[in-house]
């Protein structure tokens, strides 16, 4: 019997073993995914897709490939295996030219209409950051500080950008990502507070007198831990990871399994001895993680009931905690997809945060 068994318990240690460390490092060592849709026919205003949760996901979303580039907005018709949706522009040739894959994006570049950025090389302490920067104007002394996710690039962020821009603030958007374009190894907020740190005294340099960091996803924890700096006036959490152990426990569900394996995670995170199976150079404090009430300056929250990254009721149980913050609850979207959801009311609900605000 011992015989039979022994193999049996010893692959099940390993499994225990294992499985935090892989939850672990997924949240540390992020992976770039970009989602694929395949349009199976076209017409001078409209596309049908192969359905996917992607191509019927209601808003408006755009595709790339060899260059070219699709607008697509509202779902005109759905059934089981195909998505017929409209096609707002696109920059093909021909309509023949359009079946086929294409990738999937949620940064709608071509219809925002920014003007052309400003590249820019913070030094930090966790090296050098690039950013863009969109200015309303030479010497404004309001400035929009916004931070995307941690698997995500500069692009995540640019959705806000124009609503900031007619309020009459300069732009500063971090990207995160090494020299290569792949996710930097994430400390949770921890080590990334320095970068927001270093894009505050950027735009401080620039004439900056009021700041209103912009975090999407992980980075409202970034966010929360540099609150306290005198220049921040206000914040915008855009689908918020309210807390490290809502994150940890959510990509263990997500992953169908027990919350058993989360809590590991997190031990690993925390552990100074096993923290670099994890990919971390040393313990992060995950467990203890959170957001906080903000202090005494004004945040706004924007999430919807379609998120299943991050928790609604994560959101509004921290709303509950102060009067200075303000949960705006947009159409249901999946993360940090409310923009493309319903682009006008999330320009509504910020512009009315911003005009609150005093600089």
């Amino acid at each position: 019997m011992n015989t039979r068994l022994g193999p049996t318990f010893r692959g099940i240690a390993a499994i225990a073993t294992i499985v935090p460390v892989l939850v672990a490092r997924r949240i540390a060592h992020p992976r770039p995914f970009t989602a694929h849709v395949e349009i199976t026919s076209a017409d001078e205003n409209a596309v049908t897709l192969r359905r996917s949760s992607d191509a019927a996901t209601p808003g408006t979303f755009e595709l790339r490939r060899d260059g070219a580039t699709m607008t697509v907005g509202p779902i005109i018709q759905a059934d089981s295996s195909t998505v017929r949706r409209m096609m707002i522009s696109t920059t093909a040739n021909e309509r023949e030219s359009l079946i086929g894959k294409w990738s999937w994006h949620s940064d709608v570049v071509e219809i925002l209409q920014l003007p052309n950025p400003e590249t820019v090389d913070l030094q930090t302490n966790e090296g050098a950051i690039g950013g863009l920067t969109y200015e309303t104007e030479p010497g404004t002394d309001r400035w929009a500080i916004h931070i995307p996710g941690h698997s995500s690039g500069p692009g995540q962020t640019l959705r806000g950008v124009p609503t900031f821009l007619m309020a009459g603030y300069s732009n500063l958007v971090l990207d995160l990502r090494s020299a290569d374009g792949q996710p930097r190894a994430q400390t949770l907020g921890l080590h990334e507070a320095a970068i927001a740190e270093s894009a505050i005294n950027h735009a401080l340099s620039r004439g900056a007198r009021g700041i209103v960091l912009v975090g999407w996803s992980m980075s409202a924890l970034t966010v929360d831990a540099v609150m306290g700096n005198e220049a921040v006036i206000g914040a915008v959490l855009v689908s918020p990871v309210v807390s490290t152990r809502s994150a940890i426990y959510g990509a263990a569900k997500r992953a169908h399994l027990p919350e058993a394996f989360g809590q590991l995670a997190l031990g690993l995170l925390d552990s100074p001895h096993f923290c670099g199976v994890a990919g971390e150079r040393a313990p992060i404090g995950a467990e203890n993680r959170r957001l906080t009430a903000g202090g005494d300056k004004p945040v706004l929250i924007i999430h919807s009931a379609g998120d299943d990254v991050a928790s609604l009721a994560d959101s509004e149980t921290y709303a509950s905690t102060s009067e200075r913050i303000t949960l705006a609850s947009l159409p249901a979207a999946p993360h940090t997809l409310e923009w493309n959801r319903a682009p006008k009311d999330w320009a509504a609900a910020v512009s009315k945060f911003l005009m609150g605000l005093i600089v």
